[in-house]
């Protein structure tokens, strides 16, 4: 991204006041000109400015331009980062050992040919239903920590839901110092990041398990980046989902779909209304059960907030019993 051309905020350190940096040029050749007013101090001083931006980083020197020869002012170099708010904050540091901190706000206004042209732009929005899902707390991690090496921009927000509890969103650092009880779960998991994209657009990704519907979603105004991000989530979390009887993916069946249909080849073999009757009910009966015995010991989604274990017969006990 290019650099905007006008700044303004505060120095803290050892001098305090506020700033105003006027900058031309490339982002690899930056120049122009640096006014700091001081708190306890009449006038202004000036800086002739010299530095570069990497997309990320910004890095200047300043010199001072004497303007009487009581001027005291050293020459000054700055490192700034630009933030997920868009402002950029570091630190400077003067010849004679002063320094401190510093922050500085856009302060351009954007003209309409600056201004992307939305009416033109196509968002892509692509989603994916896992099946059941088995997770735990360092997995939760593992899968934030793959989002935000991704997003430069972008902070990860991980939001938790326990069962008869309130939503509590936490950015990732946050939520990777939290301590839960051994064996304690979540009823609802979201992962969610986005950051903005050079057209003025964003994209993002979205992740929510839940005792219903395991989905994942990824919108951006790239068509590819959509579709193949997507894919990789599906991949990384193939490692997490579990088989189940109760649903077939790939044929989009269940086991109470073919309990039904095989009920409905056998009715016509038996003899009378009465048998008809009692095997349909107990058909029906028997599905209800198999729904219960699922939800109740097999859940759709399992979000352990502490380490469980993860060997072989713990993870195939829930394929087999079902």
């Amino acid at each position: 991204m290019t650099l905007a051309k006008l700044w303004a905020g505060t120095a803290r350190g050892t001098n305090t006041g506020k700033l105003f940096l006027e900058l031309s040029g490339p982002d690899n050749a930056l120049v122009g000109v640096l006014r700091f007013n001081e708190t306890d101090r009449d006038g202004v001083t000036l800086y002739d400015i010299s530095g570069n931006f990497d997309g990320e980083n910004l890095s200047i020197v300043g010199v001072h331009r004497v303007e009487t020869p009581e001027d005291r002012w050293n020459n000054l170099t700055a490192k700034g980062k630009l933030s997920s708010k868009g402002s950029i904050d570091g630190q400077w540091e003067a010849d004679e050992g002063t320094g401190g901190a510093f922050t500085l706000f856009a302060q351009d206004a954007p003209s309409e040919q600056q201004l992307p042209d939305l009416s033109m732009m196509q968002l892509h929005t692509s989603r994916w239903r896992f099946g059941a899902i088995s997770i735990d707390h360092e997995q939760i991690i593992r899968v934030a920590e793959n989002l935000q090496q991704e997003f430069k921009r972008g902070n990860v927000v991980v939001t938790i839901v326990k069962e008869g509890g309130a939503e509590q969103a936490r950015f990732l650092p946050a939520f990777k110092l939290l301590e839960f009880a051994k064996n304690e779960r979540a009823e609802i998991l979201k992962i969610s990041v986005n950051e903005p994209e050079p057209e003025g657009t964003k994209r993002l990704i979205e992740i929510e398990l839940g005792p219903h519907v395991n989905s994942a979603m990824t919108q951006s105004s790239s068509e590819a980046w959509t579709l193949g991000r997507l894919e990789k989530i599906k991949n990384d979390f193939k490692r997490y989902e579990r088989s189940y009887a109760t649903h077939f993916k790939k044929l989009n069946l269940g086991a109470n779909q073919i309990i039904f249909a095989g009920a409905l080849v056998y009715i016509p073999s038996l003899n009378n209304l009465g048998q008809r009757f009692i095997f349909f009910v107990s058909v029906f009966f028997i599905t209800r059960l198999v729904t219960y015995l699922h939800t109740k010991y097999l859940p759709f989604t399992a979000i352990y907030l502490s380490e469980k274990s993860d060997s072989l017969i713990r993870r195939a006990f829930p394929s087999v019993v079902s």
